[in-house]
């Protein structure tokens, strides 16, 4: 009986795995070879791995499909109850995403990401500092009397000749 039993828990976990291998059989053969060469290169990169990261994201590389690949590694991680594997590839997960919706979210977004991200969780007022350098560097700066004086006078110093519009502009 014991026998019967560790075959079908062996048959069950190559159903398992088959069901993994699956998954990226909708995706041409040649991309899936190089999303799972760069999930490989991003494993072997240690310690470099955010700037492989950010490397392959300038170069158009993060996609579904890595995210894809990255995911049946894990599952078959979890599958074999790895522990340290599982959080690695947790975390890889977790940062080739978030470069990937970095990339796709709109300025003002990625410019609020930056921010938030700047904050070290003790020092708040270095992080408003930061922040406040930040915007300077980001926004030019504006005169706010720019808006309301003409162009040619110096509001500064008082100085500078307003034109007055044309008669005919009132006649109307």
């Amino acid at each position: 009986m014991p026998r019967k039993k560790e075959e079908e828990e062996e048959e069950r976990k190559m159903d398992e795995y088959r069901e993994i291998g699956m998954r990226l059989k909708e995706y041409p053969e040649e991309d899936v070879r190089k999303a799972r060469m760069l999930v490989s290169d991003f494993i072997s990169a240690a310690e470099e791995v955010e700037e492989k990261i950010e490397e392959a994201a300038e170069r158009g590389q993060l996609t579904e499909l890595v995210l894809m690949v990255i995911w049946n590694r894990l599952d078959l991680a979890r599958r074999d109850e790895e522990r340290d594997v599982i959080r690695s590839l947790d975390l890889l997960y977790r940062r080739v995403e978030t470069e990937i919706l970095k990339r796709e979210s709109s300025p003002s977004m990625r410019l609020l990401n930056e921010l938030l991200n700047l904050h070290d969780g003790y020092d708040d007022d270095g992080w408003k500092k930061k922040c406040r350098n930040l915007m300077l560097q980001t926004f030019a700066r504006e005169d706010t009397f720019g808006i309301i004086v003409p162009a040619g006078v110096d509001s500064v110093n008082n100085q500078g000749k307003i034109e007055l519009p044309p008669e005919d502009a009132f006649s109307e």
